[in-house]
């Protein structure tokens, strides 16, 4: 019994410090594809400038498509605006390295917060 006991927590042990080996965060259930990128449908500009105001609260993503590298994530509020410009030839290098740095296709996605149900009285 003692050994079941030692057993059983051991694997929980391993299940609270490494995870799950999930390909979507399970809030997000739906909105990440495979690669743990938002769908396409959540797909609003892209281009190695962005400029995008918000029109309600959410999550913007600036991905690198072809390695599904998420290089920034933010949390914007309605009307705020995401900027960004990635720095070109050595930056692009430094990142992606020399083989890579012309081939990037860079996306913005904007995931909405999910809207709560009034409750009504």
């Amino acid at each position: 019994m003692k050994k079941m006991v030692s057993v059983l927590a051991a694997a929980c042990l391993v299940v609270l410090v490494c995870g799950c080996n999930s390909p979507k965060p399970i809030l997000g259930a739906g909105v990440f594809d495979s690669r743990g990128i938002p769908q396409k449908k959540y797909l609003v500009g892209g281009g190695l400038e962005v400029d995008y105001e918000v029109p309600v609260d959410g999550t913007v993503y600036w991905v690198e498509e072809h390695s599904g590298r998420i290089l920034i994530s933010e949390s914007l509020e309605e009307g705020d605006s995401f900027q960004q410009s990635l720095p070109l030839e050595l930056e692009l290098i430094k990142l992606f390295g020399e083989d890579n740095a012309a081939n990037q296709k860079m996306s913005l996605y904007f995931v909405p917060n999910p809207v709560e149900k009034e409750k009504t009285e």
